[in-house]
């Protein structure tokens, strides 16, 4: 795997958290680039996600704030990889605020451990690519369909333009 092409003030924690899940460091700056513009601090809630998948949704965990306010930040996206809420606590996240997810070392843990969980899907539905991943992580495993087409070509091509207009980078 190529090392980072994208300076960051977090090449280390991305290259170290990338490794991990075996995703090319490059991709998960791409990401980042993409989804945050490098801001620790971006959020976004998302009514339509909220009123789709968490409206009547059980919290995950025993939580200090209320349901309600658990709720709406499981449909908010949090720090450099946009991690939404929901997604956090379906892959594990236990701590007390989604909040949290703006430090940049649990948002990329989480935005890398949802990008391998996302290519793990793909690959057993035997779709391969950096776009259809990209467009997996933006719009979730239903926004590429069987044939590798998808939903949102806007977002992997968003990605690829900030890797230099290439997915050769990524090999």
């Amino acid at each position: 795997m190529r090392t980072l092409v994208i300076e960051s003030p977090h090449s280390a924690l991305i290259e170290r958290c990338a490794m991990r899940y075996d995703l090319p460091p490059v991709l998960v700056a791409g990401i980042i680039e993409v989804e945050s513009g490098g801001d620790t601090w971006a959020v976004r809630y998302e009514e339509g996600f909220y009123d789709r998948y968490v409206r009547i949704a059980e919290p995950f965990t025993v939580i200090p704030c209320t349901k309600a306010t658990e709720r709406r930040l499981c449909a908010t996206s949090f720090g450099l990889m946009q991690v939404m809420g929901q997604v956090a606590r379906e892959r594990g996240f236990k701590g007390p605020f989604l909040t949290q997810l703006c430090d940049p070392e649990l948002g990329i843990e989480y935005g890398c451990r949802h990008l391998a969980w996302t290519a793990k899907r793909l690959a057993a539905k035997r779709i391969t690519g950096y776009a259809a991943l990209c467009a997996a992580y933006n719009g979730g495993v239903g926004a590429v369909f069987n044939d590798g087409r998808v939903s949102n070509p806007e977002y992997p091509a968003k990605v690829r333009t900030a890797l230099g207009g290439s997915w050769d980078v990524l090999t």
